[in-house]
């Protein structure tokens, strides 16, 4: 039996490298997703990492369904690497040094960062969850990270597959990346990936993106 699962990236979070929550744009891109996803429902599940702003981002459209109830994993975490070797002695943290070793693992896919982690072995965990997921003829619900949707994607399919169906804007263009509270739609059929739209922000429209998402790496 094939399975949907809809992989929403989290909202607009505060500025923070401590597990920061969402911004107040960030809520309001919570609320309109869920809006949205609510004339979708019911849901198989909801699966949640356990980052602040994704359990933030999730609490709108749990509320919606008191019966359902949500699992929290770290799994669906972002890439782990080690914040700790980017703060000196003084408690600075290196923006630069982070930024420059993230957009790395991003491009060479099986080197990661001392004590960190792969963007192939990211991949290959989030796709542990979805694999794991019962069969069911209702969708799954799984909020994660810009970086994990981005990981897993990309051990399955091809960057031209990707691309090709991402969410076209009004005007004909592609947004890149995985803007925050973009909605990824995937069928599971065994081990093989289908795409049905990445990273759609159309229920967005007139909340406003904020930083949205970057490239190429898609931090968190």
């Amino acid at each position: 039996m094939k399975k949907k699962v809809y992989l929403v990236r989290h909202g607009e979070q505060l500025k923070g490298i401590n597990d920061p929550g969402l911004s107040p744009l960030g809520k309001r891109q919570a609320e309109a997703t869920a809006f949205f996803l609510a004339s979708i429902g019911p849901f198989a599940g909801i699966y949640i990492s356990t980052k602040r702003r994704t359990s933030e981002t999730a609490a709108p459209i749990i509320a919606r369904y008191p019966n359902v109830t949500p699992t929290f994993t770290d799994d669906l975490v972002e890439r782990k690497i080690i914040m700790g070797n980017y703060t000196d002695q003084s408690g600075k943290f290196d923006e630069a040094q982070f930024q420059a070793d993230w957009d790395r693992a991003s491009r060479e896919r099986d080197w990661a960062p001392d004590g960190g982690e792969s963007a192939i072995a990211c991949g290959e965990r989030i796709d542990s969850v979805l694999q794991s997921l019962p069969e069911s003829d209702r969708p799954y619900l799984v909020f994660t990270h810009g970086g994990a949707i981005k990981d897993a994607l990309e051990n399955q399919l091809s960057l031209e597959k990707i691309n090709r169906f991402r969410f076209v804007e009004g005007n004909g263009q592609r947004p890149k990346g995985y803007q925050h509270c973009s909605i990824t739609t995937i069928i599971l059929e065994g081990q093989k990936y289908s795409l049905e739209r990445v990273a759609s922000i159309g229920h967005l429209e007139g909340i406003g993106m904020g930083e949205g998402g970057r490239l190429p790496g898609e931090r968190r």
